[in-house]
């Protein structure tokens, strides 16, 4: 008896934790998630991502950190490391993709110029109120967040 009222109040507190974090994941009129986001449209993302580096903390692979440039011609260059391993520091493990970018229905949309990822794969972008760039990924879920600056 004790382990299953137990047992309800863990599922009640659960439940109320849950509905809570729904109410608060509830986009606005706005289509905002959270107070202070915009989700960017078309020519706000090229013009946000045309001749920039981003500086990035990948929020779906926790502890990878990654640098894109992205170029006004549509093409980016990214690379990511660990964060056990600062880019540049001996033993570092980097890695380093090139591909391409375009906007399509107010998303961002990306493809990689090797054979694995042929196909294009678009999601939205979201500019914060402290100026950061958050990333979704396909599916809606979280990709990571970015700060932008022009590139030299």
């Amino acid at each position: 008896m004790k382990i299953t009222m137990r047992l309800s109040v863990v599922l009640c507190c659960a439940a109320t934790v849950l509905s809570a974090h729904a109410q608060q994941m509830r986009k606005d009129e706005t289509g905002a998630v959270y107070a202070g986001q915009t989700l960017l449209v078309a020519d706000q993302i090229i013009e946000m991502f045309s001749n920039v580096i981003d500086r990035g903390e990948v929020q779906d692979g926790r502890g990878i950190s990654a640098e894109t440039h992205w170029f006004a011609d549509g093409t980016f260059v990214s690379r990511w490391w660990t964060e056990a391993h600062d880019a540049g520091a001996e033993g570092a493990v980097e890695h380093e993709v090139t591909g391409r970018w375009r906007t399509e229905r107010d998303l961002r949309c990306v493809t990689f110029d090797y054979e694995t990822q042929p196909d294009w794969s678009c999601a939205e972008v979201w500019l914060l109120a402290d100026g950061r760039v958050l990333s979704l990924n396909p599916d809606g879920s979280l990709h990571g967040l970015h700060r932008l600056s022009p590139l030299k």
